[in-house]
């Protein structure tokens, strides 16, 4: 029973960080634009008429789930425009959980089969009384 609960304690415990991993990282990039700077879906693509700022944040690693761009406009009258380039995929974030729950299991097969702990040896102490050998020499075998 204690093997059972310390192997779903790892298994827990390697989701959560799997999880942590593949849905928690987040990432952010920005590059300074200029005027003129186009923007958007390919369908309605926007020139932007003043300086600023584009942005491009993604979320999940490996795969990214999420992904929104984003230009910051400066100058007199500063403004936002963003742009959901990749909406939020569940099914991106569960293979993203997957692979690194195999990559985790990749990562300590090794040190699972090679390394194992050492049994403990029982001690056996001896008592001052000399024990009696359990096989008696006058039943001997006569099998012969």
């Amino acid at each position: 029973m204690k093997r059972l609960k310390k192997l779903l304690l790892l298994v827990c415990v390697s989701l959560l960080i799997a999880a942590g991993i593949g849905g928690g990282i987040n990432t952010l990039e920005s590059v300074p634009a200029e005027k003129g700077f186009v923007f958007g879906p390919p369908i309605a693509q926007q020139k932007m008429e003043t300086d600023g700022t584009f942005k491009v944040q993604r979320w999940g690693y490996p795969g990214t789930y999420r992904e929104i761009q984003t230009f910051l406009g400066s100058g007199e009258n500063p403004y936002e425009v963003s742009y959901t380039s990749r909406a939020f995929n569940p099914m991106l974030l569960l293979a993203n959980i997957i692979f690194l729950m195999s990559f985790v299991a990749a990562v300590l097969a090794p040190i699972t089969i090679f390394w194992r702990p050492k049994k403990k040896t029982a001690e056996v102490k001896t008592t001052e009384k000399k024990a009696e050998s359990q096989v008696k020499t006058n039943h001997a075998d006569t099998r012969d």
